[in-house]
């Protein structure tokens, strides 16, 4: 801003000193005014050529300096995009995460109701066991009971 601000100035005073420069040529037929004022056009014109440069290569600079910021903004939406497609990625394996997890909990469940079914069936066994063993020692005494009697 400071350069073209600069820049507009000189050439406010270029095109100030144009004019009254043409003035005083059409006032004076004087060849010596004439020959500075023509001298002091040319030195005007280098001025407004060198302002006219610098602004060139101001534009030059913003030019790179907007590349510049265009490949920077290339780079951040790649980025941007890359973690967009690690964050899908990261989602997927969370849902097969929590797919396998449920598996999981259901397997552990089956397996506790057949624990608890085992744990019945083996209770029952045992019952049927001991009432098996109450039957054996009955008949045991009962046949000892017989053996004394015909002994007898």
């Amino acid at each position: 801003m400071k350069i073209f601000e600069k820049n507009r100035r000189k050439d406010d005073k270029v095109e100030h000193r144009s004019k009254d420069a043409k003035k005083i040529i059409e006032k004076n037929d004087n060849s010596e005014i004439n020959i500075e004022l023509c001298n002091n056009l040319d030195d005007y014109g280098q001025e407004i050529s060198a302002a006219l440069s610098q602004l060139s290569e101001f534009s030059d600079s913003q030019a790179a300096n907007i590349e510049q910021f265009s490949a920077a903004l290339q780079q951040i939406s790649g980025g941007v995009q890359q973690t967009s497609q690690n964050t899908e990625k990261s989602s997927e394996f969370v849902t097969s995460v929590k797919n396998s997890v449920e598996i999981l909990v259901e397997s552990i469940e089956e397996v506790a109701a057949a624990s608890g079914n085992m744990t019945n069936e083996s209770q029952k066994a045992q019952n049927v066991a001991e009432d098996g063993k109450k039957v054996v020692t009955n008949a045991i005494n009962a046949m000892n009971n017989v053996s004394t009697k015909v002994r007898i």
